[in-house]
């Protein structure tokens, strides 16, 4: 639940969003399009999300930016922020 709270701290209903996706990488296996959320003041919500400990990077779901976003998620990890502060791992 602090993942959605954090989010919605940011990004309450009705914020007007723009969705940047990858041509090559627009799905995951499940066939969920992908996409980066870009903020109205540019901030790539993905970005936040990840830094703030909330959500983690994996090869599960491959994008060009996958090792920059891994190393915002491992700085996180580190740093025990947001759910890192619980626990190790997720």
């Amino acid at each position: 639940m602090q993942s959605l709270q954090y989010v919605l701290s940011i990004a309450p209903p009705k914020t007007v969003v723009t969705i940047i996706t990858e041509e090559k990488y627009f799905f995951d296996f499940w066939r969920r399009q992908l996409g980066y959320v870009i903020l109205p003041n540019g901030d790539c919500l993905n970005d936040m999300i990840l830094y703030n400990g909330y959500a983690k990077a994996t090869h599960q779901y491959y994008c060009s930016r996958l090792i920059e976003l891994q190393q915002i998620n491992r700085d996180a990890q580190l740093n025990k922020r947001g759910l890192y502060g619980q626990v190790n791992s997720f």
